[in-house]
C-alpha cells in the first residue's frame, strides 16, 4: 500500500522569530524525537520522510518589520536579496531598540514580480533551515489590513481561492492511495491557521476523487515558551466535503448519488471549462496600498475542480460502474445504495432473455417495479426527487439499457434532469 507525506506550514513574519530549543515529540515518521534548535519548528521535521514541503505566506511578508527580536538568518537573506535591487532594508532606532523594516523596490509593478521576491525570500530562508528546495513550494496569497505602512485590501473569498489553487496544484501529483498532510501552525498569524486547515480538508476531498482511499490530516504546534512540538489534532478524511449546498449541477448530482445523471451532465458541460484563476494585483508605492481583483470566487473554483475530477471518471457503462470507486467517496449510505441498485440492474439483465441490441426500458426487465403503470416523470417534482435519490437515479420507467461492446450502456431520459432541476446556466 503506497503512501505520500506532505508538510504544510503557515509562516507569518520570520523576521521577528527567536532562536529556541524545540522539544520535538515525534508521533509520525516525518517528525523527529528529541531536541532541535533553530528559528523555526521546521527543524523538527525529518526531511527524508517528507515528499513535499509547502510554506504558506502572505504578500505582506516583504513589508514586515521587527524590533524586540530579530531573526539574523532572515536579515542575511534579505540583505542578499537587497543586492539584486528588488528590495531595501531600512534600519533605525525606536525607543532605544534597533528596528528593521523591509521595503520592496518602487519598480515592482505587478503580482508576478512581487511574489517572485516573496518566494525567493522564503525559499532561501527555508534552505538555511534544512528544507530541500527541490521539494519546496511557496504559496503566497493576499492579506487584509495594514502591515507596517502598507495597506492590503484582500478579502476572504479571494484568499481562500488562491490558497486552494496553490495547495492543490502542489499536491495533486503526490496523490497516492494513502496521503498524509502534516499541518504546522506554529508560526501562522491571524486567519492563516484556520483557513489553512479548512482548505486542506477541501484539498483532501479533491485527493479522494483523484485516487486516494484516505487522507490523514495531522496538525502540529509548538507550545509557547516550553516549545514542545506536539500533535494537537488528527483526522482521516474518507468522503468528499462541501462547505455549503453546491450550485454546480455535476457536483450536486454526484452528492445525490446518481451515476448516470452525473455522466449525462458531464457530456453537456463546456469543453473549455479550465477553472481559470485570473487575479489582478494593483500596487501603489506612493500610497503604499495593494488592491486585488479576481475573475472567480472560491466556491465556484472549488466546485469547478470537483466537477473536473468527477467527470474524468464518470461512465455510463454498468460493469465499469460496478468496479469504480468514484461514488464510494460520497458517503457510506450512498455507497451501499448505489452498489445495491447497480447489482440489481445487473441481476435483472442476466435473468432476462433480451438481447439489448437496442435501447431497452429498464421497467421491461425489472422483477419488481414500484413505478409500473406510470410514465416517466408523472409524479410531483418532490416525489420524483425522493424516488430518484432512493434508486440512485435509475428510475425504471426513465432508464434505458443497451449492449455496448462487452458491457451495458445506461441512459436516462432528458426529463430526469429537468425534474431534478439540474442544468448548466447558459
Amino acid at each position: 500500500m503506497s503512501s505520500k507525506v506532505v508538510y504544510v506550514a503557515t509562516w507569518g513574519n520570520p523576521l521577528g522569530w527567536n532562536w529556541v530549543k524545540y522539544n520535538c515529540g515525534g508521533g509520525d515518521n516525518a517528525v523527529k524525537n528529541g531536541n532541535e534548535e533553530g528559528f523555526s519548528s521546521v527543524v523538527c521535521i525529518n526531511g527524508d520522510n517528507v515528499d513535499k514541503y509547502i510554506i504558506y505566506v502572505l504578500d505582506s511578508v516583504i513589508t514586515a518589520n521587527a524590533s524586540s527580536s530579530i531573526n539574523n538568518d532572515a536579515v542575511d537573506v534579505l540583505m542578499h536579496l537587497e543586492e539584486s535591487g528588488r528590495m531595501h532594508i531600512v534600519k533605525d532606532r525606536k525607543d532605544d531598540r534597533m528596528q528593521i523594516r523591509v521595503e520592496p523596490d518602487s519598480n515592482i509593478s505587478n503580482r508576478d514580480e512581487w511574489r517572485n521576491i516573496v518566494r525567493n525570500y522564503i525559499t532561501e530562508l527555508a534552505g538555511k533551515w534544512g528544507v530541500d528546495s527541490g521539494k519546496l513550494n511557496v504559496i503566497v496569497t493576499p492579506t487584509i489590513g495594514k502591515y507596517n505602512e502598507w495597506n492590503y485590501s484582500g478579502y476572504p473569498d479571494l484568499i481562500t481561492m488562491e490558497l486552494l489553487d496553490g495547495l492543490w496544484k502542489t499536491i495533486k501529483d503526490s496523490v497516492n492511495e494513502n496521503l498524509t498532510i502534516i499541518l504546522d501552525t506554529t508560526h501562522g498569524i491571524n486567519f492563516m491557521p484556520v483557513i489553512t486547515m479548512f482548505i486542506i480538508r477541501l484539498a483532501a476531498s479533491l485527493a479522494l476523487l483523484k485516487g486516494s482511499s484516505v487522507v490523514t490530516i495531522k496538525e502540529y504546534n509548538a507550545m509557547p515558551l516550553t516549545w514542545d512540538y506536539r500533535k494537537v489534532f488528527s483526522e482521516q478524511v474518507r468522503f468528499v466535503e462541501l462547505p455549503e449546498e453546491p450550485a454546480n449541477p455535476v457536483v450536486k448530482a454526484y452528492l445525490m448519488g446518481m451515476p448516470i445523471v452525473v455522466y449525462k451532465l458531464c457530456k453537456l458541460r463546456s469543453s473549455n471549462n479550465q477553472c481559470n484563476t485570473n487575479v489582478d494585483m494593483k500596487i501603489s508605492h506612493k500610497d503604499k496600498r495593494i488592491e486585488y481583483k479576481s475573475s472567480i470566487g472560491f466556491k465556484k473554483y472549488y466546485e469547478c475542480l470537483l466537477e473536473g475530477l468527477i467527470c474524468s471518471k464518470a461512465t455510463n457503462k454498468l460493469l465499469e460502474l460496478m468496479r469504480s470507486d468514484l461514488f464510494n467517496k460520497v458517503n457510506e449510505v450512498s455507497r451501499r445504495l448505489i452498489s445495491s441498485e447497480l447489482n440489481n440492474m445487473y441481476d435483472n439483465i442476466c435473468d432476462s432473455r433480451l438481447s439489448f441490441e437496442k435501447d431497452t426500458l429498464y421497467a421491461s426487465i425489472a422483477k419488481h417495479s414500484e413505478e409500473e403503470g406510470k410514465g416517466c416523470g408523472e409524479e410531483s417534482d418532490d416525489r420524483f426527487e425522493r424516488n430518484a435519490i432512493a434508486r440512485a437515479g435509475l428510475l425504471k420507467n426513465c432508464t434505458v439499457i443497451r449492449k455496448c461492446d462487452n458491457d451495458y450502456c445506461i441512459d436516462v431520459y432528458d426529463i430526469v434532469l429537468k425534474k431534478l432541476g439540474l442544468s448548466f446556466k447558459s
